[in-house]
């Protein structure tokens, strides 16, 4: 019986979508440096996007993106908007599969991580939501690239535990014969 794995996809992300939502909500909050908090929406649509590789994950960005405006302070709409831009970035110019190369995707994640923190910071500046710039661009951005960065890698692992992937190097490990297994002509 084959199966339509672009199905399985969209049910592996709801789970994962949850968790963010939940860590989001419950564990942020709690976990603050100077006034920093994990951006868990920004965790999840990078994710998505790196694995997933379709335009569904600009509207699971936006919609990421509203969740955390609506539970932040801030103007509603803006982290929307950058989450939309930066899934469109990673889906259409980056060539990057989650699932075979963790290390270049958590380098990849961090500049992008840099470039929403400080666009969000300079929005939330010209809207007059922050007032003071530099002990805000100390205290605020630097911590939430922080923390989020170092989130990151274990929900990538979570993600690729929860869609069961493996990774190409370790799929062809264990395909290779071993001393055990040769064969002889």
């Amino acid at each position: 019986m084959l199966t339509n794995s672009s199905s399985q996809k969209k049910n592996r992300i709801l789970p994962f979508a949850c968790i963010c939502f939940i860590l989001q909500v419950a564990l942020a909050p709690d976990i603050v440096l100077a006034s920093g908090q994990i951006n868990f929406a920004l965790i999840f649509t990078v994710i998505c996007a790196l694995s997933k590789r379709d335009n569904t994950t600009i509207v699971y960005a936006f919609i990421a993106g509203l969740l955390f405006d609506l539970l932040s302070t801030g103007p509603v709409g803006i982290m929307a908007c950058l989450l939309s831009i930066v899934a469109y970035l990673v889906v259409d110019k980056i060539h990057v599969n989650l699932f075979e190369d963790i290390a270049t995707s958590s380098i990849i994640f961090s500049v992008l991580a840099l470039m929403v923190c400080l666009l969000h910071f300079l929005i939330m500046f010209v809207c007059g939501s922050v007032t003071s710039f530099i002990p805000s661009l100390i205290y605020r951005v630097l911590p939430v690239f922080i923390l989020t960065s170092c989130a990151f890698i274990p929900l990538a692992f979570l993600y690729r535990r929860l869609t069961g992937a493996i990774s190409m190097h370790s799929r062809n490990a264990s395909m290779r014969p071993t001393r055990s297994h040769k064969l002889h002509l």
